[in-house]
């Protein structure tokens, strides 16, 4: 489905690179070249190109990124066929190059991230940005990914080196998104994989001011609630509307729920 563009594309001065984005994309070339005097080239051989990148998927992401940033600035490019070509293959997985986990994620390449994951060595290298693979599961809010993350070994508290002066971890920024989808969801193992690096993750709130306790109590769900306010969440944290966990107990809990924390409240009154 590719597209061959017709007249003349470019004119190539001495010095300038042509025709790499099909050896790289591993693609049939788009366009011929030919010359108009006596000329020395230099062919880029795809098979000594791939040796090369083999053993570097972590700059080979950054060339990859970097290129279809470029292509894809000009809409009339010969090559965004090409681009797209590529993407459509890296999204069932079914790409040669060797690129990184935070390029998979960071691209939405769902099924090239399964592939990678189970057989990567680094889970924590990072972007042009400073970001690693679980910053940007994290940002998306991709529960399967971070848990597939944290299982290999996936650091959460990694700053994002770029912003030197407005260091970003997930601590600070994302655990509290985090442990509310994990209520969201259903998902225990992550709720309790966060508590269990630190009980305080599961107490920060989302961008709407919600602890995790506030979702479980919406959702009706006692297991969570239990483990929350057991694991030190306050029941009288307001969000950004003035509700507290305890004031949606109020309206959406169960009885089991309401009885639980009038309970925990007559033992220990200084939760409400």
């Amino acid at each position: 489905n590719l597209t061959f563009p017709i007249g003349i594309v470019k004119t190539v001065r001495p010095g300038e690179v042509f025709g790499e984005t099909c050896v790289f994309f591993n693609t049939p070339q788009v366009f011929t070249a030919k010359t108009r005097e006596w000329s020395h080239l230099l062919r880029l051989d795809r098979v000594k190109l791939m040796s090369i990148l083999q053993g570097c998927p972590n700059d080979t992401s950054h060339m990859i990124s970097g290129h279809i940033q470029d292509l894809s600035a000009n809409n009339n490019n010969p090559y965004m066929n090409v681009v797209l070509d590529f993407e459509n293959r890296a999204r069932l997985g079914r790409i040669d190059l060797p690129v990184s986990l935070w390029f998979a994620v960071g691209r939405g390449y769902g099924l090239l991230f399964d592939l990678l994951v189970e057989k990567y060595l680094d889970a924590n290298e990072r972007d042009n940005l400073g970001r690693t693979a679980m910053h940007l599961a994290a940002s998306s809010g991709d529960v399967a990914k971070v848990n597939k993350l944290f299982e290999i070994g996936a650091d959460p508290n990694l700053k994002v080196q770029a912003l030197k002066d407005k260091g970003v971890t997930l601590q600070g920024c994302h655990f509290g998104l985090y442990a509310c989808t994990a209520v969201e969801r259903g998902n225990m193992d992550l709720l309790q994989t966060i508590g269990n690096m630190d009980l305080l993750h599961l107490s920060l709130p989302n961008d709407d001011g919600q602890t995790a306790l506030h979702v479980a109590m919406v959702r009706d769900n006692f297991p969570m609630v239990q483990y929350l306010v057991e694991s030190g969440v306050r029941i009288d944290q307001n969000d950004i509307d003035g509700n507290s966990p305890y004031g949606l107990a109020q309206i959406h809990g169960s009885e089991e729920i309401v009885n639980y924390l009038e309970l925990r409240a007559r033992l220990l009154p200084q939760i409400i």
